[in-house]
């Protein structure tokens, strides 16, 4: 993967590249609370009433810049790019390679785009947004 290059040659070299896990869901799911342990396994009282379904869901990052494929597989990277506060603003385009065995299989092409503010180191705002209805 190459640093994402951008107005006078600047790069933003700070990147991180996770491989995105999978976690089994059985059933959908509801906000509830347990008294149980948390590393015990939960099993619902009441059918789930959300808008997910059962199956292999995306959720940790797992650290690594490496994919295991087997055929008509699929997996997904999570590339991560930290942007100095100095950073001249404008668009920084890098690439992404898939190489197998030493071979490029593809290439992709990536922009960040960096404005001209930077956000503030602590954080001001806390809040939570939630809607329940009945």
């Amino acid at each position: 993967m190459a640093a994402p290059v951008g107005p006078g040659g600047a790069r933003l070299a700070d990147l991180t590249v996770g491989v995105v896990g999978y976690v089994p869901i059985d059933h959908k799911t509801n906000y509830y609370s347990s008294k149980s342990p948390t590393w015990q396994r939960k099993f619902p009282g009441s059918a789930g009433a959300c808008d997910g379904w059962a199956g292999w869901w995306p959720d940790p990052l797992v650290p690594g810049d490496r994919l295991s494929l087997a055929a008509n597989q699929t997996a997904a990277a999570w590339l991560t790019v930290r942007v100095p506060t100095d950073a001249a603003p404008g668009d920084y385009r890098g690439m992404v390679r898939l190489v197998s065995q030493g071979r490029a299989l593809a290439e992709m092409p990536y922009t960040v785009r960096v404005w001209d503010f930077a956000l503030p180191e602590r954080r001001s705002v806390g809040a939570i947004y939630d809607v329940r209805f009945g």
